[in-house]
This record gives C-alpha cells, structure tokens and sequence, in this order.
C-alpha cells in the first residue's frame, strides 16, 4: 500500500506523530478494487474494448505456458541412432 500521498510521519520529542490527509486519501480511494491497462497504440488503431479483450487473452496465453511446463507428458522415449555406430 502506497502512503507516500496521505500520511505524514514527524518526529517530535523521540516520539512518531502520524496525520492523515483525508482528502487525499479519499481522492487515492476513487481507483480501489481497479487496474488501467496502459498501451502505446494510438487512439485510432484499437479501442478499449478491444485492449481489454486482448488483456483477458494474455492470461489464456500464460496458463497454457503454464500448464506445458507442469504437465507430465506421456510419451514413451526415442532412441535415435546413426547408421556407422549400429555395426
């Protein structure tokens, strides 16, 4: 959690003070329980609609990653061998 922008910390006499900015944590709050997908595609090329379609899509593509990797095959070993050391 950022606090950068609504507490402040001050010291005073070896002991921590702590006040809160509640207008700027109320204006912090507006974008609780969001994500912005940030692009560098021009206005005209895609809208947001389609941004945020492609952003689904990226989680398909990684649990398919995923899952290649965590996922026991079961193929049965081939032996590859070349003919000059068969004799």
């Amino acid at each position: 959690m950022k606090l950068d922008g609504w507490v402040q910390i001050k010291e005073e006499d070896r002991t921590l003070k702590i006040e809160r900015d509640e207008e700027a944590l109320k204006e912090a709050s507006y974008l609780d329980g969001c994500y912005a997908i940030k692009t560098d595609l021009e206005e005209n090329e895609a809208d947001t609609n389609l941004v945020h379609e492609r952003y689904k899509d990226l989680t398909e593509v990684e649990k398919a990653f995923r899952d290649c990797k965590t996922v026991n095959l079961e193929v049965r070993p081939v032996y590859v061998s070349a003919k000059p050391h068969n004799k």
